[in-house]
């Protein structure tokens, strides 16, 4: 992202005296550098602070970029004491019950302010252990796993555990300059710790870690720059987090709204000469009767009038609502049993699962099933032409068209629709409704819909004529929906 790059930019700049002006009554950090110094000698005199191993100067081929001349190379080791915690015996109860000492893990770190810790520990533990009571300020950063590099400024007194490594600056380094050059090393820091089953770094790596040191005056004037540069960079970032959101989201919201505005006859130009979609309804029911009558389908319980408060948007006046099981007959499949050979063995009848939907054609299965399996089972031969829809488990909504005459297994359900009723109309219908078929699936353990669900559900119903157009329009511009979202997939 622009903004985590410019975050680095920023910062690596800011470090390099880039980004504020050079005072000359700063003065020479060299000299900064020797107070610290032997303010560091009285303190280990007076038993202050432990004595360290003596870190070696810094060679020139150390150094990683060029400061100004009126700042210093040293060692992080020069410039604060350094301390990691531990973790008291967990076994141990009065190390941990009912205890007021914060103790800080790495995941209690924010690359900010640390207000409070998950845990505390008690006095015993802090006398009894390694553990130090870290003053307000003290510089933290973890030193584990994935979190290397992350940081955290204490607002309270607190003790921290083994990852987690602890700085308490000496005077005349602030410790917000020292935070914003651990935030710019982070990734040095991370090399440093990889290589290992656990990647890790050790006080042993960081105290000779090179550390450019300013004057104090210029320390904080780097300290304030940089924090008003980052509230900027933030807000860059959350505008540039929803712009990826809208380009994500864009295509299938776009999809969506097309699909929705087209079932509610907004996208196309309604004509008197199309009719009322009422009497090609009536028309439908006087043939379905006259199917039923002629056995050449099933006659199915009536369905109820659509209610008022059912209708879930408004249509064209010449328009009308319905249900679905009015527009077509509607079949789920069956499985064949698996262990009768020659329901199977050499089987030329296309047998669909819902894994072979693609909301689209379906011009072939993976599995064929033989005419014994039609002649002996519950399986339906669907023509082309048959809409199909999942109604099992994640794949609830999935559509398809057949292009080939095809049986189906219990997952799927098959629409015929009626003479009057576009298929390809009613695929779209179906597939503005996804979501909701959806809805209506869940609660179970198994989420599924069934013919019983899908049979009653509301059909906005437009003249023949009309659908025709919605389709064309729709056939137009969903497939430019599809590819803006492999664009951004890509």
């Amino acid at each position: 992202m622009i903004a985590e790059k410019l975050r680095k930019a920023i910062l690596q700049a800011a470090m390099q005296g880039k980004l504020t002006e050079q005072l000359p009554e700063d003065g020479d950090a060299r000299d900064l550098l020797a107070e610290i110094q032997n303010e560091k000698k009285r303190k280990i005199k007076a038993g202050e602070i432990k004595a360290a191993k003596p870190l070696p100067p810094i060679d020139p081929e150390e150094v990683p970029y060029e400061i100004p001349s009126n700042w210093t190379w040293t060692r992080l080791g020069e410039v604060g004491d350094w301390r990691a915690g531990t973790t008291p015996k967990r076994g141990t109860r009065k190390y941990y019950a009912d205890g007021r000492i914060p103790w800080l893990v790495t995941g209690d770190l924010n690359d900010g302010l640390v207000a409070g810790t998950k845990e505390n520990v008690t006095q015993a533990a802090l006398d009894e252990t390694s553990l130090v009571l870290h003053r307000k300020g003290t510089v933290l950063m973890a030193m584990y796993g994935a979190t290397i590099g992350k940081l955290g400024i204490l607002e309270i007194e607190a003790t921290t555990n083994q990852a987690c490594i602890a700085c308490a600056p000496e005077k005349g380094v602030f410790n917000w300059y020292l935070f914003y050059y651990l935030l710019t090393a982070r990734d040095q820091f991370r090399l440093l710790g990889a290589g290992g089953a656990q990647p890790n770094i050790s006080k042993e790596k960081i105290v000779p870690f090179p550390f450019s040191l300013p004057s104090l005056s210029e320390q904080n004037r780097i300290v304030d720059f940089i924090d008003r540069v980052m509230l900027i960079i933030d807000e860059l970032e959350k505008a540039e987090k929803e712009l990826e959101d809208l380009e994500q989201y864009f295509p299938e919201n776009l999809k969506k709204s097309l699909l929705q505005a087209a079932m509610q006859g907004k996208l196309t130009e309604q004509l008197p000469e199309d009719g009322d979609a009422r009497d090609l309804l009536a028309e439908i029911q006087n043939e379905k009767k006259r199917k039923i009558k002629a056995g050449e389908i099933k006659a199915a319980k009536p369905l109820p009038p659509i209610d008022p408060e059912e209708v879930p948007y408004e249509i064209p006046s010449n328009w009308t609502w319905t249900r679905l099981g009015e527009v077509g007959d509607w079949r789920a499949g069956t499985t064949p049993k698996r262990g009768t050979r020659k329901y199977y063995a050499d089987g030329r009848i296309p047998w669909l699962v819902t894994g072979d939907l693609n909301d689209g054609l379906v011009a072939g299965t993976k599995e064929n099933v033989t005419q014994a399996a039609l002649d002996e089972t519950s399986l339906v031969l669907h023509r082309k032409g048959t809409v199909l829809m999942a109604m099992y488990g994640a794949t609830i909504g999935k559509l398809g068209i057949l292009e080939i005459e095809a049986t189906t297994n219990q997952a799927c359900i098959a629409c015929a629709p009626e003479k009057g009723v576009f298929n390809w109309y009613l695929f779209y219908y179906l597939l503005t409704a996804r979501d909701q078929f959806r809805l209506l699936g869940a609660g179970g353990a198994q989420p599924n819909i069934s013919k019983e669900k899908i049979v009653p559900f509301p059909f906005s119903l437009p003249s023949l004529s009309e659908q025709s157009r919605i389709v064309e329009f729709l056939d137009q511009l969903i497939p430019l929906c599809d590819s803006l979202k492999k664009l951004k997939e890509i």
